[in-house]
């Protein structure tokens, strides 16, 4: 998860202070009174609020988006507010998820006791705070809404993303002081008991936190039960604000489906959560259940269903990028075992540029750790400046081991990093296409003997790359041959290897064949940012003419036609 977290937390107790305070010297009316007057209109420095209380705030905030964008009609709001999940769960606890259930729920509500439940399996404080402190709260809100503000206006285009006002809740709570940066309110209405009713996208969020916060807990038993109970509720709406959610909360139920040990067959409920999704033209419902599925079949072995999914199924072109990025790397791991290595790594490059690249550092280290591999079954080494980056330095410390024994062409210490490092590589997955890589040493150790020597014999080629025999050392030069790897010959008669000329890599297709790769990988490029543009609705009619303007351009070609007749004549 993104180390967003702290910047919010910061942001929370950066309070603002008093720019200054008026005052004046003298005995008359006059001075008091101009001292009252710059007094009032200068800011007074609020309590400081604490992480909790800021937290608290966050979550009325998102909740005030959820109805926001319930109102206008808006998926863009939903968007925002899950999007700022990954920053709120860093700073969730007991304690803060216990007060916004008792402050934004009604009190009679099945979901508030059935969350509180479930909270109480969890050790820790769970006091409500006392949330009537005008001033903390306030500032707590101006902190969250700045932060939030700050999130969306960093990760979206879209100028009317960038609110940073929190607007007032019908739902959940009162309206509060109206605060600016210039001129900060000194006092602030308490907040409202629950409210009599909230909105069914309220409710299901607020169930949500208390999901991933269960997750977090390592309580996944309750946590599957919860996000279980939580889709039901969510089949029973038929509202298209709801479609966001509902993705996330399939993707946190697979999470603790997995975490919780369950063995369950899933595969029945997501198929037809599928066909739902795909006959209400819900994209990214339909996104995020693909990836479960094909994710639930890799994890079984079971390539082929996985394979026949992606065929029969058609990913939609307008999902998230967190969803294009999972796609294409249980794409390329299909491909790469396959054989199709080619078309794996592509599909590998695609899940590295759609994946956060300051966040989700366990997902950019598996995908590296397969890229690496398809580029050693590819017959290339990767470039070193990728096992110094940080983030990778020390989880691809083996595959590091890896490339150099590849890229020597040294069976034996090819063989010592797979047997030293063999849990490691079986953890990732990657154990079986690793072994696949005893082929590209050897045709590695081949090159190299044939860029060494103009003539050796095929028992010492054996001996060299320590094979069984010479004919098995003949039987693979003969293939290392016919694929091009070398150039050479074969004497049978003498038991030798002959080796070609070289010849000047220009004269060859291989210049055109790195070039056309690199046109390939631009125009890739530049079609996808064509289809990521976004235009203003009804922006053609702009360039269309009114019906004056067209009555005005007939009546000129009418005129002009006449003169052109008038000197005909």
């Amino acid at each position: 998860m993104p180390p967003a977290a702290e910047k919010k937390d910061d942001a929370a107790n950066a309070i603002a202070t008093p720019a200054g305070s008026g005052s004046g010297s003298g005995s008359d009316g006059t001075n008091n009174a101009s001292s009252s007057s710059s007094s009032s209109s200068a800011p007074t420095s609020a309590p400081a609020a604490t992480p909790e209380q800021a937290a608290v705030a966050d979550i009325r905030y998102q909740i005030a988006l959820l109805d926001r964008g319930v109102t206008a009609k808006e998926t863009r709001y939903a968007t925002r507010v899950l999007r700022a999940i990954s920053r709120l769960r860093h700073t969730l606890n007991k304690k803060i998820l216990v007060t916004a259930l008792n402050h934004f729920l009604p009190t009679a509500s099945e979901t508030k006791a059935l969350l509180l439940e479930a909270l109480a399996l969890v050790p820790g404080d769970a006091e409500p705070m006392d949330l009537d402190s005008g001033a903390v709260t306030v500032a707590a809100e101006e902190s969250a809404a700045a932060a939030v503000a700050a999130t969306a206006a960093s990760s979206t285009a879209t100028p009317m993303d960038t609110t940073a006002a929190a607007p007032a809740s019908t739902s959940t709570t009162t309206t509060s002081a109206t605060t600016t940066t210039t001129a900060p309110a000194t006092k602030a209405k308490k907040p409202a008991g629950p409210p009599a009713s909230v909105n069914p996208e309220v409710d299901a969020y607020l169930q949500l936190l208390v999901v991933i916060f269960l997750l977090d807990s390592k309580v996944y038993g309750p946590a599957r039960e919860l996000a279980a109970a939580l889709l039901a509720k969510l089949q029973q709406h038929s509202r298209r604000s709801l479609d966001q959610i509902e993705a996330k909360a399939y993707f946190y139920f697979m999470r603790a489906h997995d975490l919780s040990g369950n063995e369950t067959d899933v595969r029945p409920m997501l198929h037809a959560a599928l066909r739902t999704a795909t006959l209400h033209r819900d994209d990214e419902g339909q996104a995020t259940l693909i990836n479960l599925l094909v994710r639930n079949y890799l994890e079984h072995g079971l390539y082929e269903q996985a394979d026949k999914l992606i065929v029969k199924s058609t990913f939609p072109d307008h999902a998230s990028n967190n969803e294009w990025a999972r796609y294409f790397y249980y794409l390329g791991r299909i491909r790469a075992t396959q054989l199709e290595y080619s078309e794996a790594f592509q599909h590998l490059q695609q899940a590295l540029r759609k994946a956060p690249q300051t966040s989700a550092p366990g997902f950019l280290q598996t995908v590296n750790k397969l890229a690496v591999i398809v580029q050693l079954l590819l017959g290339e080494i990767p470039e070193r400046a990728l096992f110094r980056q940080p983030i990778l330095r020390r989880s691809l410390e083996p595959y590091l081991l890896l490339s150099k024994a590849v890229r020597d062409g040294n069976l034996t210490e090819f063989g010592s990093v797979v047997d030293t490092h063999a849990d490691k590589f079986k953890a990732d997955g990657n154990y079986m296409l690793i072994l696949r890589l005893r082929h590209s040493v050897i045709k590695t150790g081949v090159r190299m003997i044939n860029l060494s020597y103009s003539r050796i014999s095929t028992a010492d080629i054996a001996e060299k790359l320590q094979l069984p025999s010479a004919l098995d050392a003949e039987f693979i030069v003969a293939k290392a041959i016919r694929d091009g790897v070398i150039e050479a010959s074969i004497d049978r008669t003498n038991g030798v290897m002959q080796s070609s000329e070289l010849l000047d890599v220009y004269n060859t297709s291989e210049p055109l064949e790195a070039f056309n790769q690199r046109i390939g990988f631009c125009l890739n490029i530049h079609n996808e940012c064509v289809k990521a543009l976004r235009f203003p609705p009804n922006a053609h009619r702009k360039a269309l003419e009114t019906a004056e303007e067209r009555r005005d351009r007939e009546q000129q070609e009418k005129e002009f036609a006449e003169e052109m007749a008038a000197e005909e004549d």
